[in-house]
């Protein structure tokens, strides 16, 4: 019993690692905590992972959703993150932000630093688009979204 105790992780990860089809795809990051003091350093070596190989992933999707609570602190990675990204010529855009996190970019005037995107299905539905050379003549295939559920090109 004292085997299966010691091999519990006190502190899980705060992201789960969604997918990354390449070096320069999509990259889809699902919050499994809060992004705050507590969780803040955890989250910054997790999202350091992404960038080992010297370049990061061509565009970092962060899903938090509605009830994730965001403190200055993870704004602060956010921003980081966010500028990390634009200097590797890539993008990073948070998906589903809580209303705190809305809040905060408000007051501080900070929409232009850190773009966000309401829902999971028009993220997924931005990534495909901005990931093809090239559009089928035909109509784009369904998107598959993290959450499961599939979202519609549009």
């Amino acid at each position: 019993m004292s085997s299966l105790v010691a091999e519990l992780d006190p502190k899980p990860p705060v992201f789960d690692v969604i997918g990354r089809p390449t070096s320069r795809g999509v990259t889809w990051v699902w919050a499994r905590t809060d992004l705050n003091r507590a969780s803040i350093d955890r989250a910054r070596a997790q999202l350091a992972e992404l960038y080992t190989d010297g370049r990061g992933p061509g565009q970092l999707l962060v899903y938090l959703g509605h009830d994730c609570s965001v403190d200055v602190c993870g704004l602060r990675l956010l921003l980081d993150l966010a500028e990390q990204a634009r200097q590797d010529h890539g993008t990073l855009t948070v998906v589903s932000p809580p209303p705190c996190l809305i809040r905060m970019l408000a007051c501080l005037h900070l929409h232009q630093q850190l773009p966000v995107i309401e829902s999971a299905a028009h993220a997924a539905s931005r990534a495909w688009t901005r990931t093809r050379t090239r559009a089928p003549a035909r109509s784009a295939p369904p998107v598959t979204c993290p959450d499961r559920t599939p979202g519609p090109h549009r």
